[in-house]
């Protein structure tokens, strides 16, 4: 997997601070978002925010997320909005699954939030960060070695299409 789709990681993260009232921990934003592309995944073959992937010491995570533009501003472990970016990059699906997860661990401290990730199939506990392929993923969900190298096909022309189109980007 290739660099995130910076708008989507942008207007994913934002979606979620807001759902957080404003304010959300590094550890519970990098986890939501490895959770709502894993959901992705699951659902459609595709992550939502296009991130590689790494397992941690601390669970699986989409590898991306510390490095946020504007108007995403960092103080310590904690992340805001400087204002709100929108959601046009985001699809209802999309907007729906950080929705729900949201909603479903919320009610779980960030320490609780990275056990419950440990317990993933895919997740390799390792001491330092490694990566994860998507395959591993795709494995763990439960897709057949010839659904994930068509999927993983998928994934890798599509990267290069949207790296492609930013390249072309005058705006970027």
């Amino acid at each position: 997997m290739c660099s995130p789709n910076i708008p989507r990681l942008t207007q994913a993260a934002a979606t979620l601070i807001t759902l957080s009232q404003g304010r959300i921990t590094l550890t519970r934003l990098e986890t939501l978002l490895y959770l709502a592309d894993r959901a992705s995944l699951a659902e459609t073959g595709f992550p939502m925010v296009s991130t590689a992937f790494v397992n941690t010491p601390h669970g699986p995570k989409s590898k991306d997320v510390a490095d946020y533009p504007p108007p995403i501003s960092k103080t310590g472990d904690s992340l805001s909005l400087t204002y709100h970016p929108g959601d046009d990059a985001l699809s209802d699906f999309d907007v729906s699954t950080l929705t729900r997860l949201y909603h479903a661990y919320s009610n779980l401290s960030d320490a609780s939030l990275v056990e419950l990730t440990q317990t993933l199939p895919e997740w390799i506990p390792a001491p330092t960060e490694t990566p994860l392929p998507i395959e591993r993923i795709l494995s763990a969900l439960g897709f057949n070695e010839e659904t994930i190298a068509a999927l993983k096909s998928l994934n890798d022309h599509l990267r290069a299409v949207e790296q492609h189109l930013a390249q072309s980007d005058p705006t970027t």
